[in-house]
């Protein structure tokens, strides 16, 4: 045998030969979440300023606005979240108050929840995180929820750093110094939605233990959680995860984290107190506030805004019993049983979050087998675009169906007496009707027995996904923006007109007349220290809270509730009147609108108005008249 040896030859850079530069790669699925996230801050941004504070967002807003301005008139009230305190203390520092600064960074973190899939990658998949993603843009509670400067968002994104430094520890737990920081991090966010959110996120909490306990008692051995063969260590249970977590190391900077935050760091220690704002408003949670509250509010507005992520989270419920279940698909299925059943009769509808998003994530393992290949173990094998023509012939069918629905609601909402005799359907209404619903049956036998059974339940569910994607994210849209003014919504049955606008833009006119530009214009009001009126008025530092109209006689400008029909107020006054909230009650809806109000949000009796919920702006009559010696200018 001959062995032959090759000469290396070797060649040194020299001074002048160019050096090559890195290559930086871009892969599609970068792109993907890049656009989703830019198009879910879109969403989220768009017309912020435009939409008025609801009663709920003026309260929390006025608490972090006195605290950072001095001149603010009014008592300080406590806010409900110290996150939110938190984050609206720094927007008002920076941008002034206003109903975009109040909501920016709470908007910010919303959109950002759509990322947080990234974080479970490797335990779900590039295609299922990817999906999931997906879900959280198109999802409308997200969407109204991070538009309304919601707590629940920041306990959602707080959860979500919780449970992925909880297995980044996992992973790291036999090598001290690799996992402890990630022990450190896990105690800190969960601080974030214990103490630091809101009263929703405390049951998100508790739901979160049930989920993870419940999974590993279900599991049995925590090497399931790591995804690692069942040989390499022996069976952990949940005492002994809870015993061999690092609680000396982590509890120190978790308690640092929560007095730092809880204190808007170190600068307002009395806002310490709203943390124990968060405990009280879950024990009150636990009660009904009224005797009308509605029951099973939060599963009742995930089934109206998204019953498409609640089906297919029954489907993967029903497939992962057949296939069985990984331990993140036994978190999830636990946390959504125990959401549904223990409903707390005064939650509100923005905890309906903590249904949909163990639903969210049961329902991207089906969606992601919506796009498997055929196998063709009966039929030939069909071709992949198969799929999307059943998916754009059912969505086209749902698509006349759906008119033809609207267009049947408002004749039932048009109906008299409320009697379904007295519905006078149209013609047309009827036979599209007929025909989509006929359309969507024979075309499934029909594609069925062209491209086979599995291929067309993927079309058909893809087109069921798009469809009700699509429709769903339209409703949060209307609800967060187009109707937003209008309280007939099973989402918020009070609601903040948009003539606070025009209040607000009146008095804003009267201090360029009289008052040569300054805020300073007296004024007289008969409203709540922390409500709608209150936040109109939050930058006029001579504003007095009043409890009679007497208490204001003979002052430049009264703002009273249209209940005051004639107020002694001592001399002549001009006055216009402004709509600022409206009320609805649910019991007006008759069984005859639902199919009206579900579709297209018509209800026979959309809203109530008591003399409390307008307000009339009285100026005197020599202001009105615009003699500019009569106010003085503040100084």
């Amino acid at each position: 045998m001959t062995i032959q040896s090759t000469p290396i030859t070797t060649s040194l850079p020299t001074a002048d030969a160019p050096r090559a530069l890195p290559r930086v790669t871009i892969s599609v699925e970068i792109i993907a979440y890049a656009l989703l996230f830019i198009f879910a801050l879109a969403l989220r941004y768009a017309q912020l300023d435009v939409v008025p504070l609801t009663a709920d967002e003026a309260r929390e807003a006025l608490s972090a606005w006195r605290t950072v301005s001095a001149s603010a008139p009014g008592s300080i009230s406590t806010a409900h979240s110290p996150l939110v305190f938190l984050a609206q203390s720094f927007g008002f520092s920076v941008m002034g108050a206003s109903e975009q600064s109040a909501r920016l960074l709470t908007m910010l973190v919303g959109a950002g929840l759509v990322l947080t899939p990234l974080l479970f990658r490797a335990v779900l998949g590039k295609a299922r995180a990817l999906l999931l993603a997906a879900l959280f843009v198109f999802s409308p509670i997200l969407l109204i929820a991070s538009r309304e400067s919601s707590g629940m968002i920041w306990g959602a994104m707080s959860a979500a750093l919780m449970l992925a430094s909880f297995r980044g520890w996992l992973r790291r737990r036999d090598v001290d110094e690799a996992g402890a920081p990630y022990a450190a991090l896990t105690l800190i966010f969960a601080v974030g939605v214990i103490f630091l959110s809101d009263a929703g996120s405390l049951a998100l909490a508790g739901l979160l233990a049930v989920g993870v306990g419940g999974a590993l008692v279900w599991t049995r051995r925590a090497q399931d959680v790591l995804e690692e063969d069942a040989e390499d260590n022996e069976p952990m249970t949940l005492a002994s995860l809870f015993r061999a977590f690092p609680w000396a190391s982590a509890f120190p900077a978790a308690l640092i984290v929560t007095l730092t935050l809880g204190t808007g760091f170190l600068l307002i220690p009395s806002a310490l107190t709203t943390i124990g704002e968060v405990f009280l408003g879950f024990i009150q949670m636990l009660t009904p506030n009224a005797p009308d509250d509605p029951a099973f509010l939060p599963l009742t507005v995930a089934a109206f805004y998204e019953p498409h992520v609640l089906i297919f989270a029954g489907v993967a419920l029903w497939m992962l019993v057949r296939a069985g279940f990984t331990f993140a698909d036994r978190v999830a299925a636990v946390m959504l049983v125990a959401a549904i059943v223990f409903q707390f009769v005064g939650a509100p509808a923005a905890t309906s979050l903590w249904i949909l998003l163990p639903a969210m994530f049961l329902a991207s393992g089906v969606i992601v087998k919506l796009f498997n290949p055929d196998t063709g173990l009966i039929f030939a094998p069909a071709p992949d675009w198969a799929r999307g023509v059943i998916a754009l012939s059912l969505i086209g069918a749902l698509c006349v169906f759906t008119l033809a629905f609207q267009s049947a609601g408002r004749s039932m909402v048009s109906a008299p007496d409320g009697a379904l005799a007295s519905v006078r359907l149209e013609g047309d209404a009827i036979i599209l009707l007929f025909v989509s619903t006929m359309f969507i049956l024979i075309g499934f036998f029909l594609f069925a027995s062209l491209w086979g059974a599995r291929m067309t339940w993927q079309g058909m569910g893809l087109g069921v996904l798009l469809f009700f994607g699509a429709t769903s994210l339209g409703a949060g849209w209307s609800v967060a923006v187009d109707r937003a003014d209008q309280p007939a919504q099973i989402w918020r049955d009070t609601a903040t007109r948009r003539d606070t606008a025009l209040l607000r833009q009146t008095m804003i006119d009267l201090t360029e007349r009289e008052a040569r530009g300054f805020t300073g214009l007296p004024v007289s009001v008969i409203a709540d220290n922390d409500g709608v009126i209150a936040w109109v008025l939050r930058d006029f530092p001579n504003t007095s809270f009043i409890n009679a109209p007497s208490e204001a006689a003979g002052q430049a400008v009264v703002l009273l509730p249209a209940n005051n029909l004639e107020p002694e107020l001592g001399t002549a006054y001009v006055g216009q009147d402004f709509a600022i909230e409206r009320r609805w009650q649910p019991i007006t809806l008759m069984t005859i609108d639902l199919p009206g109000w579900w579709s297209r949000g018509l209800a026979r009796v959309p809203s109530l108005a008591d003399g409390t919920d307008d307000y009339v702006l009285w100026l005197r009559q020599d202001i009105y008249d615009g003699v500019l010696d009569t106010v003085g200018v503040a100084g």
